[in-house]
């Protein structure tokens, strides 16, 4: 996905002279990339494997799902992991309990709110005190 997080992520990717391509369904989606953006963007469902399969996913090293739909992001990872065997998985989730559900793959999940959460408590120095509740 080309949200924010998916934009900043490909153009530091690219930056660094990794190959990157950029899928997402919204073509607007894409004028999110910096123009310093030098990969590849396609302009499609990035759940339908023939798409990824057409853009080089049996080669891939790396795939991070980064649209704000975590049941596509769920997909599309597994695809990724359990099917092609991409080596290095990131999910994005925003619904932390859905973690599970990949739980045992070699799949890494990013939680916007539990990352805020732990930079707060970080940058605070404020302690939590139920931690046993959570």
């Amino acid at each position: 996905g080309c949200g924010q997080l998916g934009a900043l992520l490909a153009k530091d990717l690219c930056d660094e002279g990794y190959n990157i391509t950029v899928i997402d369904v919204d073509p607007e989606a894409m004028r999110r990339l910096d123009e310093s953006y030098s990969g590849y963007t396609v302009v499609a469902d990035g759940t339908d494997v023939d798409v990824l399969e057409a853009n080089g996913i049996g080669e891939a090293d790396v795939l991070i799902a980064t649209t704000d739909l975590d049941n596509k992001n769920l997909m599309v990872s597994e695809v990724a992991s359990r099917v092609y065997g991409v080596a290095r998985v990131y999910l994005r989730l925003n619904d932390e309990k859905k973690k599970t559900l990949v739980d045992g793959y070699n799949i890494e999940t990013l939680c916007p709110l539990r990352l805020c959460e732990e930079e707060f408590y970080h940058m605070s120095g404020l302690d939590r005190l139920h931690e046993e509740t959570r």
